[in-house]
């Protein structure tokens, strides 16, 4: 008689054991694979001259030949006279987290003035303020697609000023949403005069241990 209950005593432990071991695996399995993945995401801003641009056949109105692409922006840069990377930021932030990166300094510039008669000269050095701050909202739609909320802003004043006066000072932002695929820019916003165009050209990838997995796959299947 004992012998049939202590029997039955282990065969429900044994089940309970095995039950709760299948539970938690079924759990784990569950769990979302992009809960922990983080997105770098990249703002670079690029100038680029209104020459280069037609000569790389884009409309400066959006209309035919054909409209901008990163893939233009590229074949400007081919001449530095042409186009140049101007400045950029970087930042890394968790899925559906905000991250910002920020940069200033204060640069004191020195400018003359002369007195009403021209026979004196006042120096003064004033200060000017000088920075940039990136921040972003990055939510992964799929281990590939990502959408982001950016937003990048950018103050600074010519150096090649007038020594009898004050320096022009500039400010760029852009902001907005975007989707993107991991790893490929976009042209998120540009600003224009009359002699060119700065571009804002932003590219997310996506930093988890599927994207991570995958890579290894394509290193072995290429050798």
């Amino acid at each position: 008689m004992f012998g049939n209950f202590r029997s039955v005593v282990i065969g429900l432990v044994f089940l309970s054991v095995f039950g709760l071991t299948f539970g938690a695996s079924e759990q784990a399995s569950k769990v979302d694979p992009l809960a922990n993945a983080s997105v770098l995401v990249e703002a670079f801003v690029v100038e680029v001259e209104l020459d280069a641009l037609k000569e790389a056949g884009v409309s400066i109105v959006g209309m035919s030949p054909e409209s901008v692409s990163v893939l233009k922006i590229l074949w400007c840069l081919r001449d530095k006279e042409m186009g140049a990377v101007v400045s950029g930021a970087k930042v890394c932030v968790k899925n559906r987290e905000e991250g910002e990166v920020s940069d200033s300094e204060t640069v004191y510039v020195k400018t003359e003035m002369k007195s009403q008669n021209g026979r004196a000269t006042n120096t003064r050095y004033d200060s000017h303020q000088a920075g940039k701050s990136f921040s972003v909202n990055a939510y992964l739609e799929s281990d590939t697609v990502i959408g982001i909320e950016y937003n990048y802003s950018e103050t600074g004043f010519d150096e090649e000023k007038d020594e009898m006066g004050p320096p022009a000072t500039f400010n760029f932002e852009l902001k907005g949403t975007l989707t993107a695929k991991s790893g490929k820019p976009l042209v998120a916003g540009a600003v224009q005069n009359d002699e060119s165009v700065k571009f804002l050209i932003v590219c997310a990838t996506v930093q988890s241990e599927i994207d991570s997995q995958k890579r290894g796959r394509k290193k072995k299947q290429s050798r």
